[in-house]
């Protein structure tokens, strides 16, 4: 499809991946907001279409811009971005985006109770503490095991929407290629041409 659209103008080697990261957003959202399984799992197959539409033009682009000699390096260097700081960066910056969100959002359902109740948790009590891995102790009153439940899925879901601002970024990186995509390639062929 990117090299179809391309023929018309290189610049949809950028746009393509712009346009689907972008089209994903709001997909994502809505998926992350659904109280159903099944439309969430459908409406997360869609955005992980979308979103993905990005990797071939990317992978070709780097193939096709860098020296010949260095494609393998350019490939290798890719990689260890897309495995080391995506992968395994996105996911320590969610899970901390996470327990920020449930510290609060718990914050604000210990101030809620009733001071007066002698059962009541105290005003200082945190949700690493009360709620450890997420789930409160067997001998918590009901209200306090339900809060612990309900705070990680409100987190979570926050979490991840707040991560989805990302991909507006990324989205916005490859619109702003679009603008100059065509000179960067037309050099890089020149440039091979010339050492081949």
């Amino acid at each position: 499809m990117c090299d179809r659209l391309a023929a018309r103008s290189e610049r949809w080697y950028a746009l393509l991946p712009a346009l689907g990261l972008a089209l994903s957003l709001p997909v994502y959202v809505a998926a992350f907001l659904q109280s159903g399984w099944l439309a969430t799992a459908w409406l997360l197959a869609a955005a992980g279409f979308l979103q993905y539409l990005s990797l071939g033009p990317s992978f070709g682009i780097i193939q096709n811009v860098v020296d010949t000699h260095r494609r393998a390096t350019a490939t290798a260097f890719v990689f260890i971005l897309l495995n080391v700081v995506a992968l395994g960066g996105g996911s320590l910056f969610t899970g901390r985006l996470i327990d920020a969100f449930a510290e609060r959002h718990f914050a604000l359902y210990v101030s809620s109770q009733d001071a007066r109740d002698p059962t009541a948790l105290p005003a200082t009590a945190s949700f690493h503490a009360t709620c450890p891995g997420g789930k409160a102790s067997a001998f918590a009153r009901k209200a306090d095991r339900f809060a612990c439940q309900a705070t990680l899925a409100r987190a979570s879901r926050n979490g991840i929407l707040a991560t989805l601002v990302l991909y507006a970024w990324a989205a916005l990186h490859y619109f702003l290629a679009a603008l100059g995509i065509g000179n960067v390639i037309a050099a890089a062929r020149i440039r091979n041409a010339e050492r081949a």
